[in-house]
């Protein structure tokens, strides 16, 4: 999915731009922001937080070429084109 919008959000709420399902999700689990320096992940709600790379995230983290992202049962991956 292409980043066009500051603010993604991510999850299990309709109005969410990336649907995630699970108990453990939050309504908005986790948001991607496009800042000066780049875009964030950050974690919202929910039981289960997300991970990049494998490690959980819970303030707000940088993302960088080819992270991979996981909430829940959805892995994807980041990938920023100049």
């Amino acid at each position: 999915m292409e980043l066009i919008k500051k603010l993604t959000k991510i999850g299990k709420n309709a109005s969410s731009d990336i649907i995630v399902s699970g108990l453990t999700i939050g309504q908005t689990a986790a948001t991607i922001s496009k800042r000066p320096n780049g875009y964030h992940l950050s974690y919202v709600g929910g039981l289960a937080k997300p991970k990049i790379n494998g490690k959980t995230v819970k303030e707000s983290v940088l993302l960088n070429q080819f992270d991979t992202i996981e909430i829940g049962s959805v892995k994807m991956q980041f990938i920023h084109k100049n």
